[in-house]
């Protein structure tokens, strides 16, 4: 029984292990070991970020909208806020949210600017 051949011509010297559907790292053998890294951003550093940009949001859409339009702005924004931090947040209930926000900003650029970076902190949350 020959040994598969791996791209380019060399031969492997690892096992391969089929575990159902399992995923992950596997160590097999003798003083085998795996290491697996996780590289994320740690959800509370982005809702802290994310409840930072909501505030300056409706503190520029206080001074830049009129008053009921800044305050549906600034209760949309809290409910982001409540949405995101909660275990299972409600991601449609969210994208709604922006919605409605985007819409109420119109087309005051700075606005909408900051808008934008808020859904880049929403879609930065693990899904």
């Amino acid at each position: 029984m020959t040994e598969p051949t791996r791209p380019g011509g060399a031969y492997g010297s690892g096992n391969v292990v089929n575990v159902g559907t399992n995923a992950g790292v596997f160590a097999v053998g003798d003083h085998a070991r795996a290491t697996q890294v996780n590289q994320g951003t740690d959800a509370e550093a982005v809702i802290a970020r994310l409840e930072l940009a909501l505030q300056q949001l409706t503190a520029a859409a206080a001074a830049q909208l009129d008053g009921e339009q800044a305050e549906q702005v600034g209760a949309d924004a809290d409910r982001v806020i409540e949405e995101a931090r909660r275990k299972w947040p409600d991601w449609d209930r969210i994208t709604q949210l922006l919605g409605r926000i985007t819409t109420r900003v119109g087309a005051v650029a700075g606005l909408l600017e900051a808008v934008n970076q808020v859904k880049g902190l929403v879609e930065a949350l693990p899904h």
